[in-house]
């Protein structure tokens, strides 16, 4: 399986299957801001990376919906790695 990502201005990104042609999860802005920028990521976590030209800010989720971003703001997990275990993806590539 592999997977591609796009961005929109309506401020969200959408993950498919590559080879379904299938649409496996939408992610959206905070604050719903144009997006520009999509990346797919496998190193260290399993994660889809957006970014708005409007705040300039990167917003991160993990492939199965978890902002990121949040985690920041616990000091508990701050001190911990963090790691997913996820059965959908195998070779993620970086777009």
């Amino acid at each position: 399986m592999q997977y591609f990502a796009t961005s929109s201005f309506d401020g969200t990104c959408n993950l498919y299957n590559l080879w379904k042609l299938a649409i496996m999860r939408c992610f959206r802005h905070p604050s719903l801001n144009p997006l520009s920028t999509v990346i797919l990521s496998n190193q260290p976590l399993v994660a889809l990376a957006m970014f708005s030209p409007v705040d300039r800010i990167w917003v991160s989720f993990s492939i199965n919906g978890q902002n990121l971003n949040e985690l920041e703001k616990d000091p508990e997990v701050l001190t911990k790695n963090y790691t997913e275990e996820s059965s959908q993806i195998v070779a993620p590539k970086i777009i």
